[in-house]
């Protein structure tokens, strides 16, 4: 079972923790779009007192991903798919930027570490792969299991980058339209081994390039890979 964003907190920069949380909740579509919530529901949620969270959801009502609909309700912003496709190229600059950083900062001990996580993936998408050409289901399990370690990849990436200002910026733009484009990529993935595999040999030739400190090609891979991902999305939804 995948770990719930609205999960306790217990460290002292509670309004923090509880921004990044409602937000990465916002991202995996944990909390929908549309979605009513009250600052008492999150604070039961996350295991705190209301406090922290209605800071939390200033924030957010300022950042355009919650709004307020009464006294005590606020709801995730649902953006018109308009403003979505243009989020969409948003995030896609975004993304090259994050990847050009990495590309200019990362350590050996960075490398290894983004291979580690690769390698790791590599038993599950040869045995996703064999399934397929078999003609057999693909396994859920494996499935989940490598889309969960190609995230911590990217994850990882934005960490090398090292950006406060842009992780920011980047963290608004995954919170809109998350829950629909998340389920998009499974389902997409589920039905085309071409894709998962495309986009699996994508992050090792990003590696490569990472480990180059190559920050065109970078960026070039980055900006083809996002550009894909949401063209194939937008099909699907």
């Amino acid at each position: 079972m995948a770990r719930s964003a609205l999960r306790n907190l217990n460290q002292v920069t509670l309004n923090d923790q509880a921004y990044a949380s409602i937000q990465q909740a916002i991202i995996s579509g944990e909390l929908a779009a549309g979605q009513k919530v009250t600052e008492r529901g999150l604070a039961e949620s996350l295991g705190v007192s209301p406090t922290p969270v209605r800071e939390a959801l200033l924030r957010l009502v300022h950042d355009g991903q919650i709004e307020r609909v009464g006294p005590r309700t606020l709801r995730v912003v649902a953006k018109p798919q308009e403003m979505l496709a243009e989020i969409d190229e948003i995030e896609v600059e975004l993304r090259v930027l994050v990847t050009r950083f990495a590309a200019r900062k990362a350590s050996a001990a960075d490398i290894a570490a983004l291979s580690a996580m690769l390698d790791r993936v590599d038993q599950d998408v040869k045995a996703l792969s064999a399934a397929s050409d078999a003609g057999d289901a693909l396994d859920e399990r494996l499935l989940k299991r490598a889309l969960a370690e190609i995230r911590r990849f990217h994850a990882e990436v934005e960490l090398i980058a090292a950006n406060d200002v842009l992780d920011r910026i980047l963290g608004q733009a995954k919170a809109f339209n998350s829950s629909q484009r998340h389920q998009a990529v499974e389902r997409l993935t589920q039905q085309s081994k071409e894709s998962l595999l495309r986009r699996y040999w994508e992050h090792r030739d990003l590696l490569n390039a990472i480990r180059d400190h190559d920050e065109d090609a970078a960026a070039a891979i980055t900006r083809r890979h996002v550009n894909s991902s949401h063209l194939d999305i937008r099909r699907t939804i």
